[in-house]
């Protein structure tokens, strides 16, 4: 798991640059404030803030943000497994 962590984060300009040239997105993460583009962004990886507004978060924080969903909108929680 380190190796694979070294490697995302060693070439950070490689998918800034195909962020830039998909016209992706690129900002941080709401929860880790780590920078990531749109191209690595995972179905249900969203952390709400209203029931029907959120934002997208960085793959590594998708968990944090589904547990956060769940405690912040308790009766929504059944969408965002």
């Amino acid at each position: 798991m380190r190796t694979k962590k070294i490697w995302w984060w060693k070439y950070r300009w490689l998918s800034h640059l195909y962020a830039t040239l998909g016209a992706y997105f690129w900002h941080p993460c709401p929860i880790c404030k780590k920078d990531f583009g749109g191209h690595e962004w995972l179905y249900g990886n969203v952390l709400m803030s209203a029931p029907n507004t959120g934002k997208c978060v960085c793959p590594d924080c998708g968990e944090k943000a589904r547990e956060l969903n769940r405690i912040n909108f308790p009766a929504l929680h059944f969408f965002y497994r």
